[in-house]
């Protein structure tokens, strides 16, 4: 699959004040910044997602990553499209990113992966959802409106670099 970086950046951006942007993708606002602890090392990826309403009622439940309580503002995600679920264990609290929400005119953010995909109607519908949309990251995040169809998207995640960027992005 061709990504391009620089066009998914302006459909995640488009609509963002350039001072915004460039806080936005700073390397490191802590860096040498009078004992600020450095920030860890991260990945950038960008790429193509397909974004959905997350469960809220979830929140504050164990969730399908184990030993990990799902969170406000926070995603599901399919294991497999991130390394495992033992890469999610010990590095999806570390995980953040945006998409954007072109009925919302702007961008929902999340911080850390602390679910799994999961429905109670569509029998196996992580394996339903990667066949459906080949090549897409699919996030479930638990702080996005309910809508009719997993919407496609543009996506920017950062994550600790022994993790690796996600399927449907590219290292930026």
């Amino acid at each position: 699959m061709d990504i391009n970086p620089n066009g998914i950046l302006f459909l995640i951006y488009g609509n963002i004040d350039i001072a915004e942007l460039a806080f936005l993708l700073s390397a490191n606002p802590f860096a040498g910044n009078g004992g600020f602890p450095a920030m860890p090392t991260k990945s950038r990826c960008v790429g193509r997602a397909r974004a959905m309403a997350g469960n809220p009622d979830l929140i504050g439940r164990q969730g399908g990553v184990p030993g990990t309580t799902v969170m406000a503002g926070s995603t599901a995600a399919i294991p497999s499209q991130w390394g495992g679920i033992t890469q999610l264990s010990l590095l999806g609290d570390q995980v953040t990113g945006v998409v954007a929400v072109p009925k919302l005119h702007g961008l929902v953010g999340f911080k850390g992966v602390t679910d799994t995909v999961g429905s109670s109607d569509v029998p196996n519908v992580q394996r339903y959802l990667q066949n459906r949309f080949p090549g897409d990251l699919i996030l479930e995040l638990n702080n996005l409106p309910k809508q009719d169809d997993p919407m496609v998207t543009g996506a920017f995640v950062e994550v600790p670099e022994p993790m690796g960027c996600p399927v449907g992005t590219v290292s930026y």
